[in-house]
């Protein structure tokens, strides 16, 4: 039974925010049959204990709503992914192909795919839950060795190659973390948006920043309405001295969500350094008063107000800057000094 327990929670992760990540959306009220057996679908292939019957009806009831379409074929983007998701929902490895096809927008071969699949005899599940018990129980190189071992018996099984990837970037082996993460995103029914991010950041430690602008932008397309994806792709411009474009991507960020200070603080500055004072301001002024804690903010004000004349208020804000900072110091220290105890 324990073992039974193990096996939900750990596949929780393959599974959590699957409603929200394929719920009709307008485009999709068409075809609620589909999307119901396709989130039936993603529960029941990593159910425990395994129960094929109640996969193949989901893959009925998919079947069942695809007929209900028009004859073309829909687009891949009609309303079932929703990639801005927080965590991917991910096949077994038998079912990989099947989440390609969706993925990729053809339905009718991936029902065939699906079908195909849910005749497997064996799976990976078992050996997956001994790897998220080894992981649960701080053994991760325990359970880096049993997921590889899933790996040279099921290629595809996204789970296993996720699974590895967070235990990879946990432990900064970067290379090995984005190969991984690359390795999932041809079947990520949803949540691409967060598995572009991490390869975006990973791809920047690395130093390859054409992969980390790739990444970026992808995310940014999947998800345009997204600010932190916006502010992602501004910090990777400014990071490599493109700052008019950041200034593009912070904007656009602010016009999603107008109390980013983060954004606002990324425009006033990239302002400054352009030598445009006077612009820099009411962005700098935006985001202290909605988060007075930006410190470098303040700074970047002080030194605002001064080349534009205000010689008394730059000078205010720089002594706020600078009892900030002996603060800020103090607190560092006394934490030190605890912590050696």
């Amino acid at each position: 039974m324990s073992r039974c327990r193990a096996m939900t929670r750990l596949f929780a992760t393959a599974c959590v925010g699957f409603c929200v990540a394929i719920c009709p959306r307008p485009a999709a009220a068409q075809k609620p049959l589909f999307v119901k057996g396709l989130r039936e679908l993603a529960e029941a292939i990593v159910a425990t204990p395994a129960d094929g019957e109640r996969v193949r009806a989901a893959i009925d009831t998919m079947a069942e709503g695809l007929a209900g379409w028009d004859r073309q074929t829909p687009p891949a983007d009609a309303g079932i992914l929703d990639d801005n998701t927080p965590m991917p929902v991910l096949p077994l490895a038998a079912y990989a192909d099947g989440f390609r096809l969706i993925v990729g927008g053809d339905y009718s071969e991936a029902i065939r795919s699906l079908r195909r699949a849910a005749a497997s005899p064996a799976d990976e599940r078992a050996r997956l839950v001994s790897a998220g018990l080894l992981a649960e129980a701080g053994r991760p190189e325990e359970a880096e060795r049993v997921l590889l071992g899933v790996l040279d018996a099921w290629p595809e099984s996204a789970i296993a190659h996720w699974w590895l990837a967070r235990i990879y970037d946990g432990r900064k082996r970067v290379d090995e973390a984005r190969r991984q993460y690359e390795a999932v995103l041809p079947v990520a029914l949803a949540g691409r948006g967060q598995l572009y991010s991490a390869i975006c950041r990973l791809a920047h430690v690395q130093g390859d920043f054409a992969g980390a602008l790739e990444a970026c932008r992808r995310r940014v397309q999947i998800a345009p309405g997204d600010p932190a994806a916006r502010r992602d792709l501004g910090r990777m411009f400014l990071d490599y001295d493109r700052s008019e474009e950041a200034l593009a991507e912070y904007t656009a960020a602010l016009s999603i969500d107008p109390r980013d200070a983060e954004s606002h603080a990324a425009v006033g500055r990239i302002h400054l350094d352009a030598g445009r004072p006077a612009e820099a301001i009411p962005a700098l002024r935006r985001a202290l008063d909605l988060m007075p804690g930006q410190h470098d903010a303040r700074y970047a004000l002080a030194i605002a107000l001064k080349r534009t004349g205000h010689a008394e208020e730059a000078a205010r804000e720089l002594q706020l800057f600078e009892r900030a900072s002996r603060m800020a110091v103090e607190d560092r220290r006394r934490t030190i000094a605890e912590e050696s105890r």
